[in-house]
């Protein structure tokens, strides 16, 4: 053999013996035979594979912790965002139910479902109701679920649905109790909230929808409820000097008819939205029924507060004096009956026209 030919032998060795380092150095990287890296790699993909979206009966028996976690994973799929919110749709028969669907984060995750299904009305309608129900409460607790509520933005993605889908009367009657509920206090975080609804466009959906669905109890009832929270106000103005989280009377002057200003905005948008008209239509049509009666005056008193135009406008449009003080008849008629003695040792009990406290529960909901 030719000293080249023996040269050419010899690189054909070493580069086969690179080539065989190599394949052994990836052989040991990719950790053994090929046979047994495809089983390595289609373990990994079975750990990597989402499990089935639970179905409603399943999420109806989870932890509160569980179900919030499975919404946020299937954020995407109606069906369980639909699910969860009839969960906490229930919520309404106790305060602890309530108080651990907050803790367990169900508010931002609702709010996550109501944004990822825009179109879909009853993903709205149920979605409503389960803020409407998780906010209520006037207590500590309750107070701090409506703030974690606007915090997780449940008022720009409830006046959403009721923008989107104001042909729907289910989801014009849990959305005003969902913002209701949410904008509910006069403190000032509570009128902060308010005004912030106004400024989302919050008013003029609700006063269209009592008027567009006159007949229908739960907008009317849940529209006016809406509406006097909203357009509730800095009622007045005195100067201390002090500012306190509270009170809003013990803001600087400078704030407090900043407050007072905002809340004049928000009556005018109403009346602008044809509230007035739409709230005593609605307790015309609705005479017997007590709970339209109680937020339908309580609305048209706030409104109209201080305000001959708007008082007189309302009168015009057939309000009678004493809603416009914020009493129904069947209000004023048991205030009467309560000064009056029955026997010589005793008075007519005092209790709500309909028997229940006014925080009381509505179909889907509960107010507070």
């Amino acid at each position: 053999m030719s000293s080249r030919s023996a040269a050419a032998a010899t690189g054909h060795a070493s580069a086969a013996d690179e080539s065989s380092e190599v394949s052994e150095l990836g052989f040991l990287l990719n950790g053994g035979t090929p046979s047994k890296r495809q089983d390595r790699a289609h373990a990994q993909e079975e750990q990597k594979r989402v499990l089935p979206p639970p179905t409603a009966s399943e999420l109806r028996v989870m932890a509160v912790q569980s179900a919030v976690e499975a919404l946020k994973e299937h954020v995407s799929v109606a069906s369980v965002v639909l699910g969860c919110c009839e969960r906490w749709q229930a919520l309404g028969y106790g305060p602890g139910r309530r108080q651990s669907a907050f803790e367990a984060g169900a508010l931002p995750a609702i709010v996550a479902g109501m944004n990822a299904h825009p179109a879909h009305a009853v993903v709205q309608e149920k979605g409503c109701l389960a803020i409407a129900n998780i906010c209520s409460g006037t207590d500590e607790s309750g107070l701090a679920r409506k703030a974690d509520a606007f915090d997780a933005g449940a008022v720009p993605a409830i006046v959403a649905a009721l923008v989107e889908h104001a042909e729907a009367p289910a989801v014009q009657a849990g959305g005003s109790a969902a913002l209701g509920n949410v904008c509910f206090a006069a403190d000032l975080t509570g009128l902060a909230r308010k005004h912030a609804a106004h400024e989302a466009g919050a008013i003029a959906p609700i006063a269209r929808a009592i008027g567009k669905f006159g007949s229908d109890a739960a907008v009317c009832e849940n529209g006016a409820f809406a509406l006097g929270n909203l357009c509730r106000a800095l009622g007045k103005v005195g100067h201390s000097g002090v500012l306190d989280e509270s009170s809003p009377e013990l803001a600087p002057i400078d704030d407090q008819m900043r407050l007072r200003g905002e809340g004049q905005q928000r009556k005018a948008c109403a009346a602008d939205a044809g509230a007035l008209e739409a709230l005593i239509a609605a307790m015309r049509a609705h005479e017997n029924n007590p709970g339209i009666q109680e937020w339908g005056a309580r609305a048209l008193s706030i409104i109209t507060y201080e305000s001959t135009p708007l008082r007189e406008r309302a009168k015009g449009a057939g309000a009678k004096m004493v809603w416009l003080m914020g009493l129904s008849e069947s209000m004023d008629a048991a205030k009467k009956a309560a000064t009056t003695p029955v026997s010589k040792t005793g008075r007519q009990p005092v209790v709500a026209p309909n028997g229940r406290p006014t925080g009381r529960a509505i179909p889907g909901s509960v107010r507070g």
